[in-house]
């Protein structure tokens, strides 16, 4: 049996642990937009503008994130780690929230 080509990784690649701080981030704003009830234009414009501020604050591009991203979806070992990781930063908040509560 052959061995999988791995891709070719893009030029700006963002290390893992740094997409996952940004998927983190996204996934957050994604709640609160969505917690606002506003008509599906409205809520693509604050989202956008949030992603904006996610990517700025980040440090990365718009561009390098979504080539990052499509790299290692190609890689299923690599996206799971990077979203096991999310899903547990998700509910470490999520753990905080309840207790301050």
């Amino acid at each position: 049996m052959q061995k999988p080509v791995r891709p070719e990784a893009p030029e700006n690649l963002l290390p893992a642990d740094k997409m996952g701080e940004v998927i983190t981030q996204m996934h957050l704003a994604d709640a609160l937009v969505s917690s606002m009830h506003q008509a599906s234009d409205s809520a693509l414009i604050h989202r956008k503008s949030m992603y904006g501020l996610i990517y700025k604050r980040a440090g990365v591009s718009e561009n390098d994130f979504e080539s990052s991203f499509n790299y290692y979806k190609l890689i299923p070992d690599r996206i799971d780690s990077i979203y096991a990781d999310v899903i547990e930063e998700l509910g470490k908040l999520e753990s905080q929230k309840s207790i301050a509560r």
